[in-house]
């Protein structure tokens, strides 16, 4: 027994070293590349940040254009189409600040589910081609007998800051761990009473993809007469805490699928993160 006990020690010792070193080394690259500041300005209501931006017009430029349509024989109907959404900060502060996305529907010929449709939130590069034929979306519309939607390019990417004294072209997290660092650093050193939550990447993301579901909406009913009210929204990582915010802000939404984000509950969940890498050191 006194074995394994002063086995099981020097690996949870071994552990922690290791720990201790990756949260130093993190901290030395925070430090001198992107100090990163917490502070709270208590004159701003944070709940209602997000309601206030899915208001606020000014950062809006939605359009769209249908770029390919497919009718598949006694299947589906497939469409493509290029959506522009909203404008993300300035062309001063982030290399391409106007969001478009590629919006995919199907509508299968036995449809049992006019008044709802599944929205899918998906990743992918602004440098893409334009989708072909979705076969796996084709498939679960007609194995469900129902309307389901696809919007990519969530968040836009890739994307340069200009402040990033490194110049990264940023992907996925890389540009979320900036777009915050730059939010709680400027929430910080901002003399007024301001948040600058425009920071927050995840605002964008969140009313881009309401825009799609505006698209939705009004394409299917002005060309197919079909009139969709109500959305079921499903996204991974970072798109999955997207689906989250998503169903809180638009009561179109009857049900969200967030997956692999554990986002309820985050002090809990972010504190569990120590205990779990645990057995990756014992095992």
């Amino acid at each position: 027994m006194q074995q394994v006990n002063s086995s099981l020690t020097m690996k949870l010792i071994t552990f922690i070293a290791i720990f201790l070193m990756i949260i130093n080394m993190a901290t030395c690259v925070s430090l001198n590349n992107h100090p990163v500041t917490s502070h709270v300005n208590n004159d701003i209501n944070y709940h209602q940040v997000i309601f206030d931006y899915m208001k606020d017009r000014s950062n809006e430029n939605f359009k769209y254009q249908l770029l390919n349509s497919v009718d598949i024989p006694n299947t589906a109907k497939f469409y493509v189409f290029n959506m522009t959404s909203v404008k993300w900060l300035t062309n001063k502060e982030v290399s391409r600040s106007e969001w478009y996305h590629f919006v995919e529907i199907v509508v299968p010929y036995q449809i049992t589910q006019t008044k709802q449709a599944l929205m899918l939130i998906a990743g992918g590069s602004s440098n893409s081609q334009v989708p072909t034929l979705d076969k796996e979306l084709i498939q679960m519309g007609v194995l469900t007998k129902s309307i389901v939607c696809t919007i990519h390019q969530i968040p836009n990417q890739p994307l340069t800051f200009l402040s990033d004294p490194e110049k990264k072209s940023r992907v996925e997290d890389a540009i979320l761990a900036f777009a915050w660092a730059r939010f709680m650093n400027l929430t910080q050193e901002n003399d007024e009473l301001k948040s600058n939550t425009e920071w927050i990447p995840r605002l964008p993301m969140v009313k881009s993809t309401l825009f799609a579901m505006d698209l939705v909406q009004e394409y299917l009913l002005k060309n197919l007469n079909i009139k969709v009210e109500d959305f079921h929204v499903a996204g991974a990582s970072k798109r999955g805490w997207t689906t989250n915010l998503v169903g809180v802000v638009d009561q179109r939404v009857k049900s969200i699928i967030p997956i692999v984000i554990p986002i309820w509950k985050t002090r809990e969940v972010l504190g569990m993160f120590f205990f779990l890498f645990i057995e990756l050191v014992v095992y």
